[in-house]
């Protein structure tokens, strides 16, 4: 383990099994992907795991989190490369109408302004934390908006409604 690419399989594999655990067990309620997902890293994490120092020093060691932070990054860039050649955005553009056009505008708003007010909020009620972090709160708050047509893509393919009226609705809807 003291490898970089060792570590990283290992480090992968424990997640992987404690995704696939938690996806056997919540399969009957018919949970949607990410619910596992957030799962398992709930259990590795800090939460539930990673307070124990013998578990959280030899496997996710300070100098191995540059590894699946690169990782992660490419991983989000093939994923929205699959969902742009998944997309045709001309087909999209034909079918928004007044409604699709309000509903994707009031909701982008909405979360828009309820997160910076909520970050601003956190900021001046001067909660403990880093300079730094307090003032990357409304950017974070704003990207978060930002991202929500790659996870409705995900969630209509993963249910199989993409291609009904309700599916291109919303997908109208997330692409304003």
């Amino acid at each position: 383990m003291d490898y970089a690419v060792p570590l990283l399989l290992a480090q992968i594999s424990l997640a992987s099994v404690f995704i696939l655990f938690a996806s056997r067990l919540l399969k009957h309620l018919g949970q949607a992907s990410i619910v596992p997902q957030i799962l398992g890293g709930l259990i590795l994490g800090r939460s539930f795991l990673g307070r124990f120092g013998g578990f959280s020093a030899p496997v996710y060691p300070l100098k191995s989190l540059i590894m699946p932070d690169t990782l992660s990054v490419f991983g989000f860039m093939f994923y929205f490369s699959l969902i742009g050649v998944q997309m045709d955005p001309w087909i999209l553009l034909k079918e928004i109408g007044k409604k699709e056009f309000t509903i994707g505008f009031s909701t982008a708003v909405l979360v828009v302004v309820l997160s910076i007010s909520c970050s601003i909020l956190i900021m001046v009620t001067k909660i403990s934390m880093p300079q730094k972090l307090a003032s990357s709160l409304p950017v974070v708050a704003t990207t978060s908006a930002v991202l929500a047509f790659p996870i409705v893509v995900h969630y209509l393919t993963e249910l199989k409604t993409i291609n009904s009226e309700f599916g291109r609705m919303a997908l109208s809807s997330s692409i304003i």
